[in-house]
């Protein structure tokens, strides 16, 4: 487990972050992206190997390492992601409807969405089906 929370806090973190960003931020940038991602991964490879294992910074667990690693690949990874799409030029917002939140596809109906389709609807029936799913089994 310590080495699957290991690779995830290297990899799966930096995307997680780089992934949110572009997904709520329209000004998001491919570049950004890509050094962001690469600079979260870089980051988070630096506190465990060089920082955690070395014996430079003092951390009680592995699993606690990796949340630091986690902590650091998110922060680095938010912080070049929208610095470097601040100094590049961002993709048309018509190339981006339908992708990013907020920005609807231009031939999308405004408010007009079946129950299907709304995601406030959809999350609330997910959390009473869960419910529902977990009440019989939990006494």
């Amino acid at each position: 487990m310590n080495y699957l929370q290991t690779l995830f806090s290297f990899f799966n973190v930096p995307l997680f972050c780089v992934f949110v960003i572009g997904l709520f931020w329209r000004r998001t940038t491919a570049a950004g992206g890509f050094w962001g991602l690469l600079s979260g991964t870089v980051a988070a490879m630096v506190h465990y190997f060089v920082l955690y294992r070395q014996g430079i910074v003092s951390i009680p667990s592995d699993q606690g390492a990796n949340f630091v690693s986690a902590i650091a690949a998110f922060a680095v990874g938010a912080v070049v992601t929208v610095s470097v799409s601040l100094f590049t030029e961002p993709r048309p917002a018509a190339s981006l409807a339908g992708l990013v939140h907020g920005m609807r596809p231009p031939d999308a109906p405004a408010g007009d969405d079946p129950w299907y389709r709304r995601p406030a609807v959809l999350g609330w029936g997910a959390v009473v089906l869960a419910a529902a799913c977990y009440v019989p089994f939990s006494f």
